[in-house]
């Protein structure tokens, strides 16, 4: 999806309000939100659908081309959702962001709103404080969650920012005044002052809609990109379990300790996470279906058949195209097409008729093939698509650069449109090139290693490379 429509413009995380009204109307008298896992779930699920609602449908950031939505569960057990939305309109510029993203305290009161030109919203203030403000740690607590060797691991409190800076690593840092606006909160039975290097960034819409704390981010490089799927696909919680044997309620101390033997690692699952499984909610949601197509070279194509296989399975086995064979089929058929409409073009044209209304069919990228068509596996070939449920992205295999020949051709596959065999996805401008790296050079898409060296070479003569 990065491939197709960009890195996302902007990151949200929201985390389940075990004091939301829905859960406390549904609990029991004297009871807790974590001891009713299918209540906070429920609530959770429906939320996060709104959530989704609200930014896709109704587009309240602007149209939305690609989201990736991943729940992951705390080690208590509430459940949070992380969700990349790729925007068209990106958030480019500081005003875009400005816009969207609030990270100071609204206005304490009627006056001071007055003073400064701006609308005080009482309802918004009290979520703010109640959901947006990173606990004060550090000095104020030393023993916070967020503490890692004495230094906050959340990067709080931030630093005082009249603008919004969009930095070179990729991460946009929003505006944070200091406008002196602060509150009291106790932290440890003693009222610290929190002031804007507190607030976790926000959008107010979303903050007063959810009721519970939601972080909003910009993205503003390509490079966040791998953070931000590497922190939504880091994996389930893990825990290290001690095994002991215990005789007459003590502990046998064994004289040969084996660690491996002692400890395993177990995977770590909440009661709530446990419920969300069995009541069959989907751990993550992805905007478009993604189908993966195989790069293999003539006649090294994977064949399928069952673990008895007899001759005739395996003939069968050995006859079925795989994805890349169907689609130079596919493409042959496709220029049977194109054939027919020019040559009914020039019917046209010698009858003097108009032609602007007939269109030539475009030729077809392999990472586009499954846009239009629809993979059979039983008939091994790809058939043109009657209906759509989901928006589709083809995704070629990664191909290890040591195998030459199929790097190379993989790197064709995605640039040459409508090849119909692998002869013909080698020949450019009428020359068949014997290897896929030559048609490659020939194309453009690599640029020869002579090249480069004659460059290196001129550059060590200047004493560039020195330099460098």
């Amino acid at each position: 999806m990065v491939d197709e429509f960009g890195k996302p413009t902007a990151l949200i995380t929201m985390t389940v309000n075990p004091e939301d009204e829905d859960i406390i109307m549904n609990l029991y008298e004297n009871q807790k939100a974590w001891e009713r896992p299918d209540v906070v779930n429920s609530c959770f699920y429906q939320k996060m659908h709104e959530l989704i609602r609200v930014i896709e449908k109704e587009e309240i950031f602007g149209p939305v081309e690609c989201s990736v939505v991943v729940i992951e569960f705390q080690k208590r057990g509430l459940p949070h959702c992380h969700c990349a939305f790729t925007l068209k309109e990106k958030w480019d510029t500081k005003e875009k962001v400005d816009a969207y993203i609030k990270a100071f305290l609204p206005p304490l009161s009627q006056e001071e709103a007055d003073k400064c030109g701006e609308i005080f919203d009482e309802e918004y203030l009290e979520y703010v404080q109640k959901f947006m403000i990173h606990k004060p740690c550090g000095i104020h607590n030393p023993k916070a969650p967020c503490m890692v060797d004495g230094k906050c691991k959340r990067k709080f409190p931030q630093n005082f920012c009249e603008e919004t800076v969009m930095d070179d690593n990729g991460f946009t840092r929003p505006k944070r005044p200091d406008n002196g606006r602060s509150f009291k909160m106790k932290v440890n039975g003693k009222e610290v002052d929190v002031d804007n290097r507190w607030v976790v960034p926000h959008n107010p819409y979303l903050l007063k809609l959810m009721q519970s704390h939601i972080n909003v981010e910009a993205i503003n490089s390509i490079a966040t990109v791998f953070y931000v799927f590497k922190y939504m696909f880091k994996g389930d919680d893990k825990a290290f379990v001690e095994m002991n044997e215990f005789i007459d309620n003590e502990m046998v101390q064994a004289l040969n300790y084996d660690e491996i033997k002692s400890y395993e690692d177990y995977r770590y699952i909440s009661a709530t996470e446990a419920h969300w499984h069995l009541s069959d909610f989907w751990m993550y949601r992805l905007s478009h279906s993604v189908d993966r197509l195989a790069v293999h070279l003539e006649n090294e194509q994977s064949l399928y058949m069952g673990e008895d296989a007899g001759d005739e399975e395996m003939e069968k086995a050995k006859e079925k195209d795989s994805k890349l064979m169907a689609f130079f089929k596919a493409n042959q058929e496709r220029e049977k097409e194109i054939a027919k409409v020019k040559e009914t073009i020039e019917i046209l044209k010698a009858q003097k008729k108009p032609i602007n209304h007939i269109q030539i069919p475009e030729k077809i990228l392999y990472n586009k093939i499954g846009v239009d068509h629809v993979w059979d596996g039983k008939a091994g070939k790809w058939n043109p698509r009657k209906k759509t449920t989901k928006p589709k992205l083809c995704r070629l295999y990664n191909v290890n650069p040591k195998r030459t020949n199929c790097f190379y051709l993989r790197r064709l596959l995605m640039a040459v449109p409508g090849p119909t065999s692998f002869e013909n996805i080698r020949t450019v401008d009428g020359v068949l090139y014997p290897t896929y790296r030559e048609a490659c050079v020939a194309l453009g898409l690599v640029i020869f290693i002579c090249t480069i060296i004659g460059s290196l070479r001129s550059w060590e003569s200047f004493g560039i490379i020195r330099k460098i």
